[in-house]
């Protein structure tokens, strides 16, 4: 499947919060790759943590879960779980919602810190509110006057797939450059989150596919730092 990460205009690492310019391309396979469990073949037998992405899939909505702020769908196999709750699925919804009304306060809860300082200031940015802002002016140019509607969490890769080894090793090198590279030992997770199948936005005219609006995926780094989740 084809990944295509989304990064910053003005920033040349992959993992920044902004941007539609690909780092990097090509024909990728993974375990974390989304196949629907209705295009099995009908003598398919697995067990439950051996099916494929997709095979088993949770919808939240803020109507019934008060940590969610976007609706979402994902398979709940490759998320945490405290009980009947996914912290870092809300996380995720908290990144687009902060998104939709330019939130500087819960960005900045969502975003690592010292990454999003890193981001705005490689950028030419003074803040994060202009940084954001600037990113919100990006998405409006290429959707309209948009709202993110539905979040369809489409895939994920984590540490044992091998194609996400160098993702990752470039994320890790910006951060042991902020930060020293004691940092490492405070990572206890590392994922790669895409959205898009049938995530949505709304403009005034009705509601559309973001896959079709933005013509790829959305990409994210989720990494639990010092035991807190993290949009990277």
């Amino acid at each position: 499947m084809k990944r295509i990460i989304l990064k910053a205009a003005a920033i040349l690492s992959c993992a920044v919060l902004m941007s539609f310019s690909s780092c990097s391309s090509g024909n990728e396979s993974s375990s974390g790759g989304r196949v629907d469990a209705g295009n099995l073949p009908d003598n398919y037998n697995a067990d439950e943590e051996n099916l494929p992405y997709g095979a088993t899939l949770t919808e939240l909505k803020p109507s019934y879960d008060e940590n969610v702020k976007i609706a979402v769908e994902f398979d709940n196999r490759f998320f945490k779980a405290d009980g009947e709750k996914f912290p870092e699925v809300y996380k995720i919804t908290d990144y687009m919602y902060a998104l939709n009304n330019i939130d500087v306060d819960l960005m900045n809860e969502t975003f690592y810190p010292p990454y999003l300082k890193y981001a705005y200031e490689q950028a030419g940015y003074d803040n994060v509110k202009d940084y954001l802002q600037s990113y919100y002016d990006n998405l409006h140019d290429m959707l309209g006057d948009f709202t993110f509607s539905y979040i369809d969490i489409t895939g994920v890769l984590t540490e044992e797939d091998e194609e996400s080894k160098s993702y990752f090793d470039n994320v890790d090198s910006i951060l042991k450059e902020i930060e020293g590279d004691d940092i490492l030992s405070k990572i206890t997770s590392r994922k790669i989150v895409y959205i898009g199948g049938y995530s949505m936005y709304d403009l005034a005219s009705g509601s559309y596919q973001l896959i079709e609006g933005l013509g790829r995926e959305v990409t994210l780094y989720l990494y639990e730092i010092d035991g807190k989740t993290y949009i990277l």
